[in-house]
Protein backbone atom coordinates (compact mmCIF):
# COMPACT_ATOMS: atom_id res chain seq x y z
CA UNK A 1 0.00 0.00 0.00
CA UNK A 2 1.40 3.34 -1.00
CA UNK A 3 0.69 6.25 1.27
CA UNK A 4 -0.52 8.24 -1.74
CA UNK A 5 -3.65 6.06 -1.94
CA UNK A 6 -4.71 7.01 1.61
CA UNK A 7 -6.88 10.16 1.79
CA UNK A 8 -5.49 11.06 5.23
CA UNK A 9 -1.85 10.52 4.28
CA UNK A 10 -1.11 14.11 3.35
CA UNK A 11 -2.45 15.56 6.63
CA UNK A 12 0.17 16.78 9.09
CA UNK A 13 -0.27 18.52 12.44
CA UNK A 14 2.61 20.71 13.63
CA UNK A 15 2.73 21.36 17.39
CA UNK A 16 5.06 24.07 18.63
CA UNK A 17 4.61 27.12 20.87
CA UNK A 18 7.14 29.03 18.75
CA UNK A 19 4.92 30.75 16.16
CA UNK A 20 7.75 31.48 13.72
CA UNK A 21 9.03 27.89 13.73
CA UNK A 22 5.52 26.44 13.51
CA UNK A 23 4.71 28.65 10.50
CA UNK A 24 8.03 27.81 8.87
CA UNK A 25 7.49 24.04 9.21
CA UNK A 26 3.93 24.36 7.89
CA UNK A 27 5.11 26.43 4.91
CA UNK A 28 7.86 23.90 4.06
CA UNK A 29 5.41 21.00 4.17
CA UNK A 30 2.70 22.83 2.24
CA UNK A 31 5.20 23.55 -0.55
CA UNK A 32 5.85 19.79 -0.64
CA UNK A 33 2.13 19.11 -1.10
CA UNK A 34 1.02 18.33 2.44
CA UNK A 35 -2.12 19.64 4.12
CA UNK A 36 -0.96 21.15 7.40
CA UNK A 37 -2.47 22.56 10.53
CA UNK A 38 -0.75 24.03 13.57
CA UNK A 39 -1.29 23.79 17.30
CA UNK A 40 0.36 25.85 20.01
CA UNK A 41 0.12 23.26 22.82
CA UNK A 42 -0.47 19.61 23.67
CA UNK A 43 -3.99 20.51 24.78
CA UNK A 44 -4.83 22.18 21.46
CA UNK A 45 -3.27 19.26 19.55
CA UNK A 46 -5.36 16.73 21.49
CA UNK A 47 -8.54 18.64 20.65
CA UNK A 48 -7.56 18.76 16.97
CA UNK A 49 -6.84 15.02 16.95
CA UNK A 50 -10.34 14.33 18.27
CA UNK A 51 -11.86 16.44 15.50
CA UNK A 52 -9.71 15.31 12.59
CA UNK A 53 -7.47 12.42 11.58
CA UNK A 54 -3.80 13.18 10.90
CA UNK A 55 -1.19 10.91 9.35
CA UNK A 56 1.76 12.58 11.04
CA UNK A 57 2.16 14.85 14.05
CA UNK A 58 5.39 16.82 14.34
CA UNK A 59 5.90 18.12 17.87
CA UNK A 60 8.49 20.17 19.64
CA UNK A 61 10.14 18.58 22.66
CA UNK A 62 9.63 21.47 25.07
CA UNK A 63 6.75 23.90 25.02
CA UNK A 64 5.75 26.26 27.85
CA UNK A 65 5.83 23.69 30.62
CA UNK A 66 4.65 20.88 28.36
CA UNK A 67 6.56 17.88 27.14
CA UNK A 68 6.36 16.59 23.58
CA UNK A 69 6.95 13.07 24.88
CA UNK A 70 3.58 13.24 26.69
CA UNK A 71 1.87 14.07 23.42
CA UNK A 72 3.72 11.24 21.66
CA UNK A 73 2.57 8.72 24.28
CA UNK A 74 -1.03 9.96 24.01
CA UNK A 75 -1.00 9.66 20.22
CA UNK A 76 0.61 6.22 20.33
CA UNK A 77 -2.08 4.99 22.74
CA UNK A 78 -5.12 6.69 21.21
CA UNK A 79 -4.25 7.01 17.51
CA UNK A 80 -2.03 4.07 16.48
CA UNK A 81 -2.35 5.02 12.82
CA UNK A 82 -0.73 8.42 13.46
CA UNK A 83 3.06 8.65 13.38
CA UNK A 84 4.92 11.24 15.42
CA UNK A 85 8.16 13.08 14.79
CA UNK A 86 9.94 15.00 17.56
CA UNK A 87 11.76 18.28 16.90
CA UNK A 88 14.47 19.25 19.36
CA UNK A 89 17.57 21.37 19.62
CA UNK A 90 19.42 18.80 21.72
CA UNK A 91 19.73 15.18 20.67
CA UNK A 92 21.07 12.81 23.30
CA UNK A 93 21.04 9.00 23.37
CA UNK A 94 18.57 9.06 26.29
CA UNK A 95 16.16 11.26 24.32
CA UNK A 96 16.33 8.97 21.30
CA UNK A 97 15.41 6.08 23.60
CA UNK A 98 12.57 8.09 25.18
CA UNK A 99 11.12 9.02 21.78
CA UNK A 100 11.16 5.36 20.77
CA UNK A 101 9.58 4.24 24.07
CA UNK A 102 6.89 6.91 23.67
CA UNK A 103 5.84 5.51 20.31
CA UNK A 104 7.61 8.16 18.28
CA UNK A 105 8.74 7.42 14.76
CA UNK A 106 11.69 9.78 14.48
CA UNK A 107 13.62 12.71 15.85
CA UNK A 108 14.86 15.71 13.89
CA UNK A 109 17.42 18.09 15.30
CA UNK A 110 16.97 21.83 14.98
CA UNK A 111 18.03 23.54 12.91
CA UNK A 112 17.03 21.27 10.04
CA UNK A 113 16.76 21.89 6.33
CA UNK A 114 13.55 21.71 4.32
CA UNK A 115 14.69 18.61 2.41
CA UNK A 116 15.55 16.78 5.63
CA UNK A 117 12.13 17.55 7.12
CA UNK A 118 10.18 16.55 4.01
CA UNK A 119 12.22 13.34 3.66
CA UNK A 120 11.52 12.42 7.30
CA UNK A 121 7.77 12.99 6.84
CA UNK A 122 7.74 10.95 3.62
CA UNK A 123 9.61 8.10 5.37
CA UNK A 124 7.08 8.20 8.20
CA UNK A 125 4.23 8.06 5.69
CA UNK A 126 5.67 5.00 3.96
CA UNK A 127 6.03 3.23 7.32
CA UNK A 128 2.53 4.38 8.30
CA UNK A 129 1.07 2.93 5.09
CA UNK A 130 2.52 -0.46 6.02
CA UNK A 131 1.18 -0.20 9.57
CA UNK A 132 -2.30 0.89 8.43
CA UNK A 133 -2.45 -2.01 5.96
CA UNK A 134 -1.47 -4.42 8.74
CA UNK A 135 -4.01 -2.94 11.18
CA UNK A 136 -6.74 -3.22 8.58
CA UNK A 137 -5.79 -6.81 7.79
CA UNK A 138 -5.52 -7.94 11.41
CA UNK A 139 -8.43 -6.12 13.01
CA UNK A 140 -10.69 -5.04 10.15
CA UNK A 141 -9.87 -1.48 11.24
Amino acid sequence: MSYSSDPDAKKVLVVDDDLALRRSVIRILQKAGFSCHGAVSNQEARAMLVAERYAVVITDMRMWGEDGLELMRHISDEYPETFTIMMTGFVEPRLIEQVSQSGGYALVQKPFGPHELVAKVEEALEQRAEKVALLRHVSNW
